[in-house]
């Protein structure tokens, strides 16, 4: 009977352990935030015959966070942006002019297509809804949408979406990351569609369209070591359909950036960066902007 008993007991852990091993686990719960800021000069074309570049000294800071959307493992996730600017506005009678503009709020919903240890590939859609102030005819109201102007200058026009004043926009994007030992790359690539809803009467000497239409590429790669990664990605943005120009004068409607980013992990869920955008080609003036970011990421596996 004893011997029974423990040939049962043993059959009935052999079951469970083949249980347990056909199962796998189920990935982590997982949220992140993040706030970046970043301090410079500034400079960009403006569409205004009266003023055709603007310049002035900007703190500008991004907020954002994503969390994921239904059960443990989903491959479904939500992201909010928030930019907030802070402007000293050169005048062109000389001093400044001191401005705070909010950026468009951004709501985004993210699906992860693909993800392993050594590669994923998501895609984004996202929507940026303009807070009341803005003005799509920038010469209108000029001193009203500079500060805007200038924070997408400062950031590379990576991010025209959440700076476009008077416009709402709709973003799809992709990205692909790779990693292979201590060297990774990534690519993305964005077309934001922005739709004036906010627009007065413009300036005759500037042609304002209602809708605009850029597109941003990216390819980086960066290094590892210990905690701290070193890279670099470079920027294309093309403006398809420009959101407003100076009548009669040929503009160019490309930019090309360089952004190298170090940065390290200071813990498993904080870690921080610092990095530089540099335009060195293209419609932007050469003015580099040095941005510092601070990140954490949560994760909670499923009980």
């Amino acid at each position: 009977m004893t011997a029974r008993l423990g040939a049962l007991l043993v059959i009935a852990l052999l079951a469970r352990a083949r249980a347990s091993h056909a199962q796998p686990a189920r990935p982590p719960e997982r949220a992140r935030v993040s706030l970046g800021s970043r301090i410079s000069l500034a400079k960009s074309p403006f569409p205004s015959p009266e003023a055709p570049e603007i310049s002035g000294l900007l703190t500008s800071l991004l907020l954002e966070g994503e969390a994921q959307v239904g059960a443990v493992g989903s491959v479904w996730a939500a992201r909010l942006r928030l930019p907030l600017v802070l402007a000293a506005v050169d005048q062109p009678a000389g001093g400044t002019r001191s401005d705070t503009a909010w950026g468009h709020p951004e709501a985004a919903l993210l699906w992860r297509l693909r993800e392993s240890a050594a590669a994923s590939l998501l895609g984004r859609l996202a929507v940026a809804i303009p807070l009341p102030g803005g003005d799509a005819a920038l010469a209108r109201r000029p001193l009203d949408n500079q500060a805007l102007v200038l924070a997408s200058a400062q950031r590379g026009a990576h991010d025209q979406e959440l700076y476009a004043p008077g416009r709402v926009a709709l973003t799809p994007s992709a990205r692909i990351d790779a990693s292979r030992g201590p060297v990774a790359v990534c690519g993305e690539l964005k077309v934001p569609f922005m739709l004036a809803v906010a627009r007065g009467d413009g300036d005759p000497g500037t042609n304002v369209r209602r809708l605009a239409v850029a597109t941003a590429v990216a390819a980086g790669v960066s290094v590892s070591w210990w905690r701290l990664r070193a890279g670099t990605t470079p920027w294309l943005i093309v403006d398809l359909v420009p959101a407003a120009e100076i009548r009669g004068a040929a503009a160019t409607r490309w930019t090309l950036t360089v952004d190298p980013e170090v940065s390290i992990r200071i813990s498993d869920s904080v870690g921080a960066a610092l990095t530089v955008t540099i335009p060195v080609a293209g419609a932007l003036p050469a003015v580099p902007a040095i941005g510092f970011a601070v990140s954490g990421h949560f994760e909670r596996n499923a009980p």
